[in-house]
């Protein structure tokens, strides 16, 4: 009976020193994978801003609306690799940059050289609510 109990003792040690191993293991996984997830969120938000700035450099006379749609393009392709990036972490800003996006999308699509002063402005101001909607997020990524 008491070898019984010291083979309860044996394997009872042994199976606590293997779940702390394994859970020290898991938090250093843990953390690497934070800080790989944090490293690509600051990429994918740089990226972003890199993107916006290209648009914001377009010279819609000499490009018209196709390199205005190629930059649209860039900077949608941008919002869609931050948001795989931060994946829930920066949900709500997120959405705001996408929605600021659509905004934007929707006012180029919709331009008519019949109204062009009023299409620009629409224009203008949904490019300002995307560069705040970026910048607001790019102030939130702080662990760069």
């Amino acid at each position: 009976m008491a070898q019984i109990g010291r083979w309860f003792a044996v394997f009872t040690c042994l199976f606590v020193l293997s779940t702390s191993v394994i859970g020290c293991s898991s938090k250093d996984e843990t953390r690497a994978s934070s800080l790989s997830s944090s490293t690509d969120v600051c990429g994918a938000r740089n990226a972003l801003e890199s993107s916006i700035d290209a648009l914001a450099k377009v010279d819609v006379r000499a490009e018209g609306t196709n390199g205005l749609n190629a930059a649209l393009d860039g900077v949608k392709e941008s919002i869609g690799n931050l948001a795989d990036a931060a994946q829930s972490q920066y949900k709500g800003q997120v959405q705001r940059v996408r929605d600021a996006y659509d905004k934007l999308h929707a006012a180029v699509s919709s331009f008519d050289a019949s109204t062009a002063s009023e299409d620009l402005n629409s224009i203008s101001t949904a490019v300002s609510d995307l560069q705040t909607a970026v910048s607001d997020l790019a102030k939130s990524v702080t662990r760069c």
